[in-house]
């Protein structure tokens, strides 16, 4: 394993230098789906399709409740179906608040 020096202080203001054994975890960040994950998760949240690669979904985000409108594609190397880059997240506030509009949307269209 590495090693490397680290300085340390005592109240008395003398530097003392002591070589330490890097730990396998220190100065590594976690990979990019490892923070994605533990960010945001589906599990128990529903997924609905509503037509031509797009679904709606509901997740937690840092404990806020979200609804996901989506774009999907299919990853060309594993096959697995992913979320595109297009699309909307709603609060349940501003989800409520559309809610409360579809009528009005409806007699626009």
């Amino acid at each position: 394993m590495p090693t490397f020096k680290k300085k340390y202080s005592d109240d008395d203001d003398s530097v003392e230098e002591k070589e330490i054994e890097e730990d396998e975890s220190m100065g590594k960040k976690p990979s990019k789906k490892q923070r994605t994950e533990e960010k945001s998760t589906n599990k128990g949240d529903g997924i609905f399709s509503i037509g031509r690669d797009r679904k709606v979904s509901v997740s937690d985000f840092k404990g806020k409740k979200y609804i996901n409108i989506r774009e999907y594609y299919t990853d060309k190397s594993t096959g697995e179906e992913k979320p595109g880059k297009k699309g909307i997240a709603l609060t349940v506030e501003q989800w409520e608040s559309l809610k409360e509009k579809i009528s009005e949307i409806d007699s626009c269209i």
